[in-house]
């Protein structure tokens, strides 16, 4: 499957749905993390320091933006009764949001049920995860999480 920001390019018409497997969520949306860090941030981390991960702005704006969201869409989802439990707000939550921040375009529930089922709230999160996107020099679309974080380009 294709998880760096290629539009969800999967092999299947139904995106990660299809294969209706947590596994392969959880390893596709590790991809979605993985593909929008900076790959300079890549690079340091492998080869001189992997200190640098904790210090890096982008990554403190990501783990913001990415709690942020993901507190705004578990308000919505609970408000509007979507998920009865934990997991499958989890599974199904999560992971669009992640793919939707991370310019991944993977989808695990069918395209109706945006506009069915998630509520204003739903939506208006994914919208801002795709808004903030990911970081510079990285497969991610959006604004870049350096300028969230204050930093200038």
């Amino acid at each position: 499957c294709s998880a760096w920001s290629t539009g969800g390019f999967l092999p299947q018409s139904q995106s990660m749905l299809y294969y209706h497997n947590i596994w392969f969520e959880a390893l596709a949306a590790s991809f979605f993390i993985l593909g929008s860090i900076n790959f300079v941030l890549h690079y340091v981390v492998w080869y001189k320091d992997r200190k640098e991960l904790f210090k890096d702005i982008e990554i403190k704006s990501m783990i913001a933006t990415t709690s942020f969201l993901t507190l705004f869409l578990t308000v919505g989802l609970i408000k509007d009764s979507i998920y009865s439990t934990l997991l499958p707000l989890t599974r199904k939550g999560l992971f669009q949001l992640l793919s939707a921040h991370f310019g991944a375009g993977q989808c695990n529930i069918y395209s109706r049920q945006f506009i069915t089922q998630w509520g204003d709230l739903g939506l208006v999160a994914l919208i801002l995860a795709m808004m903030f996107g990911g970081s510079a020099s990285s497969t991610a679309g959006g604004f870049k999480l350096f300028r969230i974080g204050g930093g200038n380009i």
